[in-house]
């Protein structure tokens, strides 16, 4: 591990953080004898990690059936002009109603 003084930290920074980076971590000195280590945080992840097969689930759902855009838009519609959060099952009726329009 190598060591930098405080000076070095703060005239060059980018090189101390590289080698932390490179090596794991640093080790900084003051003057008067004082030391402390430095090391990198493990990394964030990146991401939310890979998307759920959509095509595999809609495959599953609908097996082969495919749907215009117009009875796409016209539930999508419906859906939106009868939505009311206070009518939970009342939505419910609508949208089983619609699905079975739609779907069959």
């Amino acid at each position: 591990m190598k060591s930098f003084n405080v000076r070095e930290l703060s005239r060059s920074t980018a090189e101390v953080l590289a080698a932390c980076e490179r090596d794991g971590g640093v080790i900084i000195r003051y003057q008067d004898g004082r030391q402390h280590e430095l090391a990198p945080r493990r990394a964030a992840r990146k991401g939310r990690g890979a998307l759920p097969d959509f095509r595999a689930r809609q495959k599953a759902i609908f097996g082969k059936k495919q749907f215009a855009s117009h009875q796409i838009n016209a539930f999508f519609e419906v859906e939106k002009s009868t939505f009311r959060p206070t009518m939970h099952s009342k939505s419910c009726a609508i949208m089983t109603t619609i699905c079975r329009t739609v779907f069959s």
